[in-house]
């Protein structure tokens, strides 16, 4: 049984039964997700929705964003100054759009010599 599945069954609920190997999203920080959603929000009306699939990414892009935002953040900074969001929001969102992009076949892969080949 994956980690991800391991649940304990408190009431004899036949949902509650049913559910128990079920991917379980009560472990997701709720206050954060809102935050993430609404940088995603962000990025929709500035660049349009799930435009990654449409126009494809590049690694090097998003892995400079996440760079920028992880060392404001490092150096103080609680928002962005252009969103008025969270800059660890920012790279979760822009994290969550890489592995989109690479399970959708539009991620220009330039991570170079350091890259793994499986």
């Amino acid at each position: 049984m994956d980690s991800e599945f391991i649940s304990v069954v408190v009431d004899n609920n036949p949902k509650s039964l049913a559910a128990k190997d079920k991917l379980k999203m009560s472990v997701v920080p709720v206050e954060a997700l809102k935050e993430l959603a609404r940088v995603m929000n962000n990025g929709a009306d500035k660049y349009g929705k799930l435009n990654w699939r449409k126009d494809g990414i590049t690694t090097s892009t998003y892995y400079d964003a996440i760079e920028r935002h992880l060392m404001a953040w490092f150096t103080g900074e609680d928002m962005d100054p252009d969103s008025g969001l969270h800059p660890l929001a920012h790279i979760a969102a822009s994290c969550l759009i890489v592995m989109d992009a690479e399970l959708h076949n539009t991620l220009t892969d330039d991570r170079g010599e350091g890259k793994r080949h499986e």
